[in-house]
């Protein structure tokens, strides 16, 4: 099997390579950032100028024929220069729902029109109380009687919702919240009668949106596939854009036990490197493996309430480190716990520090103030 690039793709990641050193500088990217949309509409128009957007798509739906190689490809570039383009949104995320979701008529109006610039689209499903659930879909849709349909509901973290030309929604047709079966997509104007969208910046410096949906008309030909038989075409899309993201960079640490009454050092570490038995056990990275400070950390506990105390292990460790972290750079800890594991109040010292988020097997709960 040839792992090499081939030709045209080794000219693809010279070029994206190329435009990102001459327009991605660090004062560039603090301008783009500070624009209204959040990022550059002058890039977008040379991304569509060179090909980028329409790459991973077949030429049969409007496209350049190249695939999963291709996006990789510029993923890792964009992911050199932190690019804040709707790139993953768009290309990546819908362009995937689209892919293997869309009849080949909506193939071709649609991706024709992302590969040459003038859509950009978002995908709105992440909703506040299904974690990472994607079966977990509370926003509704019902048959209107002419055959189009009606959505209610509300949709959080939306990626660069707030600029998107077009929305692809996930909604429940029919079954209980977490059934698996009776969850559609469908395609909405972002500026349709009964959408609202608040925009904000994220940690990261792009941009999301919350979105609420009343009574907000879909037409026959805004559904993309079958309207209660989505979710399989959702996880495959999830899944290749997980695939992107790993291109981009996002690297995972593991902490190590410096000492008893120290912080812990984070060392970075990928999925089959060797570890060491650390404390009760659990693998650490071995020490040549490079320290690095985490921007997300992952906190484990042993019962927490929504004010964001929690109570550990009884060593401080994690309190210790954030403290240090926090101190540098703002950093978000999300607690990783079982719903069983909430209490009314958790007990809270001033040197303990607080989560930002805590992620259950049934909710995210994100907690307003620390």
């Amino acid at each position: 099997m040839d792992f090499e690039l081939s030709p045209e793709q080794e000219q693809l990641r010279d070029n994206v390579a190329r435009l990102m050193r001459e327009r991605y500088g660090f004062e560039a990217r603090k301008g783009y950032q500070a624009s209204p949309r959040g990022w550059s509409e002058a890039l977008w128009r040379d991304y569509a100028d060179m090909g980028l957007l329409g790459a991973p798509f077949a030429e049969a739906d409007g496209g350049f024929g190249g695939g999963p190689v291709e996006t990789m490809i510029v993923m890792e570039q964009f992911g050199k220069a932190l690019a804040l383009e709707p790139y993953l949104q768009t290309v990546v995320l819908c362009g995937a729902l689209l892919k293997h979701g869309a009849s080949e008529k909506h193939r071709a109006e649609l991706i024709g029109a992302v590969a040459a610039g003038e859509t950009r689209l978002s995908f709105a499903h992440a909703e506040k109380q299904s974690g990472f659930d994607l079966h977990d879909v509370g926003c509704s849709v019902v048959k209107d009687g002419g055959g189009g349909f009606v959505l209610n509901g509300e949709k959080t973290l939306v990626g660069q919702g707030d600029s998107a030309d077009r929305l692809i929604v996930s909604a429940r047709l029919e079954g209980a919240r977490r059934d698996r079966h009776g969850i559609g997509l469908f395609l909405v104007d972002a500026d349709a009668p009964g959408v609202t969208r608040r925009g904000y910046p994220t940690q990261d410096g792009q941009r999301a949106a919350e979105i609420a949906f009343a009574d907000v008309r879909a037409a026959p030909h805004d559904v993309i596939g079958a309207p209660d038989g989505a979710l399989p075409v959702i996880e495959r899309a999830v899944d290749e854009t997980v695939a992107a993201l790993a291109a981009e960079g996002y690297a995972t640490a593991l902490p190590a036990v410096v000492g008893r009454g120290s912080p812990l050092t984070f060392r970075l570490w990928r999925p089959g490197e060797p570890t060491l038995p650390g404390g009760m056990g659990i693998p650490e990275p071995l020490d040549s493996a490079p320290p690095v400070e985490p921007d997300l950390l992952f906190v484990p506990l042993a019962c927490f309430d929504r004010r964001g105390h929690r109570i550990g292990y009884g060593a401080g460790y994690y309190d210790r480190s954030l403290e240090r972290l926090r101190s540098a750079k703002r950093i978000h800890a999300v607690g990783v716990a079982y719903g069983v594991c909430e209490v009314a109040s958790a007990p809270y010292e001033p040197h303990d520090q607080s989560l930002d988020v805590i992620v259950t097997e049934h909710e995210t709960i994100f907690v307003r103030e620390r």
